[in-house]
C-alpha cells in the first residue's frame, strides 16, 4: 500500500491490509503496542494492535489486516500520532518470527476496542 492520505481517503472505515516495518512501539490506551509501520521509503501508518504481541520488535518486517479509520487520539496518544488516518489491526503475520495473530469476530470487537475494552475470544 503506497501513496498519500488524500488516497487513503477512499479507504476509510474499510478493511485494509499491507506490510509495513516496525519502526516505533508505543503503548495504546488499552495496553496493546501502538506501532509506527514504515510502509515505504516516505510513508508510514499508525497502527494499533487489538491484542497483546511481545514477540514483535522494533525492525520486524509484518503483514497486518485491519480497518483504516481517521484518528482519533486521546492525551497519551497525542505525543506520537502524528497522522491523519491509523489502522485497528485484528490481524499480524510475520513470517521470519513465525508469528500470526488474528481475532474473529473482528467487528463487534472493533467496537469495543473504541469503547475501551480488549477484546476476548470466547
Amino acid at each position: 500500500m503506497e501513496g498519500s492520505v488524500k488516497e487513503l481517503k477512499k479507504f476509510n472505515g474499510k478493511v485494509i491490509a499491507f506490510d509495513g516495518t516496525i519502526e516505533i512501539i508505543e503503548n495504546s490506551r488499552n495496553n496493546t503496542p501502538f506501532y509506527k509501520l514504515k510502509i515505504s521509503e516516505d510513508n508510514y501508518l499508525w497502527t494499533v494492535l487489538m491484542f497483546k504481541n511481545e514477540t514483535n520488535k522494533i525492525g520486524d518486517k509484518v503483514r497486518v489486516v485491519g480497518y483504516l479509520i481517521i484518528a482519533d487520539p486521546n492525551e497519551t496518544e497525542k505525543q506520537f500520532l502524528d497522522t491523519k488516518y491509523m489502522v485497528i489491526v485484528f490481524g499480524l503475520v510475520d513470517f521470519e518470527n513465525s508469528n500470526f495473530l488474528f481475532l474473529s469476530g473482528a467487528g463487534q470487537q472493533k467496537q469495543e476496542w473504541l469503547d475501551g475494552k480488549i477484546p476476548r475470544s470466547k
